[in-house]
């Protein structure tokens, strides 16, 4: 046991505790023990120090050097310190109180007074070990050893005990002297509980503590008439060890002493970027959505990952089983034990020794199942289970999930904007992990000239994948390459390393001018033409087009160039370079006639197939739409009413065309009130602005990037922001018509 000095309220915490533990029948002793160095076993005794409270005086020394010792798995092993040494004296200890519970010359005597008594017979039948350094056979000091070694036989055996007269507590053999300038006087009681006489002859030295260089040297100096105090400090287990829990808590974070963790190459998963490895200053708080691995072949990828198990008790077996997603066992290790960890210096991952470093090899997770067989890409479950010795064993698990994803990141929207140094690349990019940095290289495999990492950049979809989008200055580009290059390849790395690649000519050639395929059609309501573009010159690399209507209450256009009549009347379908809007563009007109009425007077009908519309003579529509009552009804080749989609108009069941809000499986639409039309791009409803994708119509939410600039649709309700909003920690300030103002 340490050495530490308790006093004031210190001392008396102590002492209350050892009270209430004696007097609920409870024996506490404070062994010390050698610390294993080599002169113990040449002879010279290297006994550990111990203290007590002031008032706490049961302390013996026994043997902790070189000692056998119990360890798990039904084995010893040679152990050094204090702790062998309190293993012997609990053992000494608890053979006295066996001896208490069947020798009948104790039969009378209470539990307080039995716990008493085992502390006396230990101290009062222990030996005083002299010091082999002094040659006056000087003892070593109570300090030290307490009352000296404990001696098991006879402790045993012994009938008779000593105490100290007028003693705080008389039934430990102990004076408290302290300061006295004439010196001390105190006397002895032996009191024998057998009917055999025994004669003892008493005798001792005074001591005090040789100090050198205000330290003191572990040796005495034997003075007549001078003691010196011993206080000891003393800390006990409280509670049921079978309740002590087998694994650390599984998180991470600075300052924690132990923890339960995945790693990989000695870090922890979850807490850096892959690119910053080697920056001890970016450890912080653990993140278990975070481990991921792949099989990337590049530098610093997550290839594989280990479990690091803090154990707060030694356990007989551990069994680690990784599953998939639909619990199938894919691999699984079974080792034979291990001890409980033990704090080592200043480790990266943690604090404390893991049980992984107990075995030849270690339970990883690479991606591939115990036949070699590469598993699919998914979420795996390990399930770490420990099972304690003992008579009562009981086992406990702990979990941990980790993310196989093997596919690169993808890579959309590349665009160059601007003018002069104002010029800029645009990207997206999208994967199942978080992205993690990107950058600009040579060749599709070579080492980037350029690599910027990303932090929290991103955010998820509704679909669970992670999003992000980047914008470079051409002139930093150029200023990394050392040039100004034509052509780079744009790289982009997710989380555990996977690599997408796609070439970006960064020497883009506009288009001078369009042409549309017509310039002026003519439709009835619900019909549509699709428009085709040409351009100037044919060697163009720029060749996005928009589209876009000057009244879509008459005719809607879709970006692929799909006009739709919507209601009666003339508009402008216009076609540009959305680079470039007011120097390349084209336009065509056009006419919209009404849909026809109904030709004649008739009534709904049903049968098995649907809902009909028969005239008076027998003849019904089809093929064709039709307003009836007021409404515009659409039939099939057969004459039956159509339902749901058709074209860019939703009926609902045995209704008319809707308009308005519309959802349809999980997607909001919008359909003009006029005409009941599908709506897309942009469009104001009551006080806010909306955006509806081109290609089918779905109102858009999160980031949008349209004509060049950048907008933020609000989750989930899709209305426009305008002002300043707070993303992923990140304030962005937008324009009243919903742009993203740099």
């Amino acid at each position: 046991m340490a050495n530490r000095d308790l006093d004031g309220d210190a001392s008396a915490l102590y002492d209350d505790v050892f009270a209430r533990l004696s007097g609920a029948g409870i024996t506490v002793d404070a062994p010390a023990g050698d610390s294993g160095r080599a002169e113990w076993r040449t002879g010279v005794r290297d006994l550990g120090d111990v203290g007590a409270p002031a008032t706490y005086s049961s302390v013996l020394a026994a043997p902790g050097g070189n000692v056998n010792a119990a360890i798990s798995g039904n084995d010893y092993r040679r152990m050094p310190g204090t702790g062998e040494a309190s293993a012997q004296v609990a053992g000494v200890g608890a053979l006295v109180r066996q001896r208490m519970a069947t020798d009948p010359m104790f039969a009378g005597m209470s539990d307080e007074d039995k716990s008493a008594l085992v502390s006396n017979f230990l101290m009062g039948t222990a030996h005083p070990i002299v010091d082999p350094s002094a040659a006056d056979g000087t003892f070593w000091s109570p300090r030290w050893v307490g009352a000296g070694m404990v001696d098991a036989l006879a402790a045993t055996t012994s009938s008779v005990y000593p105490s100290v007269v007028g003693a705080a507590n008389p039934s430990r053999p102990k004076a408290e002297l302290g300061e006295s300038a004439s010196g001390w006087t105190f006397q002895i009681q032996l009191t024998n509980l057998s009917d055999t006489a025994h004669t003892y002859t008493l005798g001792g030295q005074a001591l005090s503590e040789d100090v050198n260089g205000l330290l003191y040297t572990k040796h005495s100096t034997n003075w007549a008439g001078k003691g010196i105090d011993l206080t000891i400090p003393y800390l006990g287990f409280y509670g049921s060890a079978d309740e002590t829990p087998i694994f650390d808590t599984p998180v991470y974070g600075e300052g924690m002493i132990g923890t339960s963790t995945m790693t990989f190459r000695g870090l922890t998963l979850g807490q850096l970027n892959p690119f910053d490895v080697e920056d001890a200053a970016a450890i912080s708080a653990n993140d278990r959505h975070l481990y991921i691995i792949s099989r990337s072949t590049e530098e610093n990828a997550r290839t594989y990952a280990t479990p690091a198990t803090v154990l707060l008790r030694d356990v007989m077996s551990l069994t680690y089983t990784y599953r998939n997603e639909a619990g199938d066992v894919v691999r699984s290790y079974t080792f034979g034990g291990a001890p409980k960890s033990r704090t080592v210096s200043h480790g990266r991952y943690s604090e404390a020794s893991t049980a992984e470093a107990t075995f030849g090899s270690q339970p990883l997770f690479d991606g591939y199942d115990e036949q070699g067989r590469a598993l699919a890409d998914g979420r795996y479950t390990l399930t770490i289970e420990g099972t304690t010795g003992g008579a009562s064993p009981r086992t406990e698990r702990l979990t941990h999930v980790v993310t196989l994803d093997t596919a690169p990141p993808v890579i959309s929207n590349v665009a160059i904007s601007g003018e002069g140094d104002e010029r800029k690349l645009s990207f997206d990019a999208t994967d199942s992990s978080p992205i993690a940095a990107y950058g600009f290289s040579w060749s599709a495999d070579g080492e980037p000239f350029m690599r910027e990492k990303v932090y929290g950049s991103d955010e998820r979809g509704d679909d669970g994948r992670h999003y992000g989008h980047f914008e470079v200055p051409l002139s930093q580009i150029a200023e990394r390459s050392g040039g100004d290059p034509s052509t780079v390849y744009l790289q982009v790395w997710d989380w555990p390393v996977n690599k997408g690649t796609v070439k970006v000519d960064l020497k883009a050639v506009p288009m001078t001018s369009l042409a549309l395929s017509q310039t002026d059609v003519t439709l009835s309501v619900g019909d549509s033409v699709t428009l085709s573009t040409t351009h100037e010159p044919a060697d163009a690399s720029v060749t996005d087009v928009a589209w876009s209507s000057s009244n879509e209450a008459v005719a809607t256009v879709s970006q692929d160039g799909t006009v739709t009549a919507v209601g009666a009347g003339d508009a402008t379908v216009t076609v540009y370079d959305p680079t470039q809007p007011s120097l390349v563009s084209a336009s065509a007109t056009i006419h919209v006639s009404a849909p026809s009425p109904a030709r004649k007077a008739g009534a709904w009908k049903r049968n098995g197939r649907g809902w009909w519309y028969r005239y008076e003579d027998g003849s019904y529509p089809s093929g064709e739409s039709a307003v009836i009552d007021g409404n515009v009804y659409r039939f099939d080749a057969s004459g039956y009413m159509r339902t749901g989609w058709v074209q860019w108009y939703y009926h609902a069941a045995s209704d008319a065309q809707a308009s308005g809000w519309l959802l349809s499986g999980v997607r909001w639409y919008y359909l003009s009130p006029q005409s009941g039309v599908m709506v897309t791009g942009g469009v104001k409803v009551g006080s806010a602005r909306y955006y509806l994708a081109p290609a089918n119509g779905a109102m858009a939410t999160g980031w949008l990037k349209d004509g060049g600039h950048w907008y933020y649709l609000n989750r989930p309700s899709g209305a426009m922001t305008t002002g300043w909003l707070r993303i992923w920690g990140t304030w962005y300030h937008f324009a009243d018509n919903g742009q993203l103002i740099a």
